[in-house]
C-alpha cells in the first residue's frame, strides 16, 4: 500500500520490469548443491554474497574464465534478483550456475516474484507482530518495488503535488 492505495503487480509486471523470462523449468532455491563445483569453492557450511565477492576478487587475473563467469552470475543472482536480508545465497543456485548454458531454461520471473512477495508478506507480519525492535528489512528484488512505487507516482502525481502544497 502507498498512501492508503492498494499498489498491486504480477508476475508479469516483474518480468516486463526485469526482462526476465516466464516460462521454463522452476527454480529450486532450497535444493541442496553440495556436490556443485562451483559450490565447493566454498568450504562453509553457508554461502553469503560477500565470500562471493572474495572469490571474485581472488580470481579476477584466474585462467579458468568458466568458474569466473559462474561466480559473477551467482553474484548477480543472488545480489540483485534474490538478495536475502542475511546476505546468505540460495543453495539451489549453484547447481543452476554450474550449467550456465541452461540458465535460459528457468522461469526466473516467476521465481524473482515469488520471492519478493514472500518477503513482503514476512515482513508485513513482523510489522504486525511488532518484531524486530523498530528496524524492518525487505528481502527480494527492491528495484522492483522502487519502478512500481514510480509507476503509481506517476500515475497519482496531480494528488501528490496537491498533498505536498498543501503540508508546505
Amino acid at each position: 500500500m502507498i498512501m492508503s492505495d492498494l499498489v498491486s503487480f504480477t508476475t508479469l509486471d516483474v518480468c516486463v520490469l526485469l526482462g526476465l523470462r516466464i516460462g521454463g523449468c522452476v527454480v529450486d532455491l532450497r535444493r541442496k548443491s553440495q556436490d556443485a563445483p562451483i559450490r565447493k569453492l566454498f568450504p562453509s557450511t553457508h554461502v553469503y554474497v560477500k565470500m562471493i565477492f572474495d572469490e571474485i576478487q581472488k580470481r579476477r587475473n584466474d585462467v579458468n574464465v568458466d568458474d569466473f563467469c559462474k561466480l559473477y552470475v551467482l553474484l548477480g543472482l543472488s545480489e540483485f534478483l534474490l538478495p536475502t536480508v542475511s546476505g546468505s545465497v540460495f543453495g539451489g543456485l549453484f547447481s543452476i550456475v554450474d550449467e550456465l548454458g541452461e540458465l535460459c531454461n528457468y522461469n526466473w520471473g516467476t521465481t524473482v516474484f515469488q520471492f519478493l512477495v514472500q518477503s513482503l508478506y514476512q515482513t508485513s507480519t513482523s510489522l504486525q507482530a511488532d518484531v524486530g525492535g523498530g528496524h524492518t528489512y525487505i528481502g527480494g528484488c527492491a528495484y522492483v518495488l522502487q519502478v512500481i512505487t514510480m509507476k503509481w507516482l506517476d500515475k497519482n502525481s496531480f494528488m501528490i503535488c496537491q498533498l505536498l502544497s498543501f503540508c508546505c
